[in-house]
């Protein structure tokens, strides 16, 4: 793909793949709670035929729940989140990314939500 398609000028950088996707309202499956407005497709890493959706901001229609647990592909620990309005676990929070992770290509989004949940 040249530059130019990519959407970059003369001097500029191509952008992101993940600043063209687009943005999610996410409500929860189980009581239409919104728990975030601003949600973009995701895969996990672990498993990349599992999608999720991810978000950079604290979502408002969740809290933290259960206790922080390492993962099994990295050293990032994750904490449950779930629904303020009917306590369903609708993904996960990285509380604690690992040194590899945060080296690793990726775009800030540290909330996850299950694909099922929302």
């Amino acid at each position: 793909m040249s530059r130019e398609a990519a959407g970059a000028t003369d001097g500029q950088q191509p952008r992101p793949a993940f600043l063209s996707q687009p943005v999610y309202q996410l409500a929860c499956a189980a009581c239409i709670r919104p728990l975030c407005l601003r949600a973009m497709k995701a895969v996990m890493l672990s498993d990349h035929s599992k999608e999720l959706y991810s978000t950079d901001m604290p979502p408002a229609g969740l809290q933290l729940v259960n206790e922080d647990r390492q993962v099994r592909h990295c050293a990032c620990r994750i904490r449950d989140s779930a629904c303020l309005g009917c306590g369903q676990v609708a993904g996960y929070h990285v509380t604690q990314p690992c040194a590899d992770c945060l080296n690793d290509q990726n775009n800030g989004h540290f909330w996850m939500f299950y694909s099922s949940a929302v």
